[in-house]
């Protein structure tokens, strides 16, 4: 399994915006993807992470190069919630209890 780390800044007082757009725009398209397992939508101050969790690399390219990813990558740039650039980590995932 792996383990897609979507990280940004963003405005604060936009939380409840970029909750609302990631849970009805970024999720239900993402996990229409074949391979995708999860996810997690996590915030402190102005720092946000979406974790998704994947069954292998081919999954993420896929989704990656998807015109659907790409929508939602210009939809969540238009709404201006985002400061700077997102970067995009994959860590493969060793273990773990939830």
């Amino acid at each position: 399994m792996l383990t897609r780390v979507w990280r940004t800044r963003f405005r604060q007082d936009r939380l409840d915006e970029l909750t609302r757009f990631a849970n009805e725009v970024s999720i239900p398209v993402l996990s229409a993807r074949p391979g995708y397992l999860g996810f997690e939508l996590l915030s402190s101050g102005g720092d946000w992470l979406t974790i998704t969790y994947w069954e292998d690399q081919r999954s993420i390219d896929a989704t990656e190069s998807s015109p659907e990813y790409h929508t939602i990558v210009e939809k969540i740039q238009a709404q201006g919630f985002l400061i700077g650039s997102p970067e995009t980590i994959v860590y493969e995932s060793r273990g773990g209890a939830r």
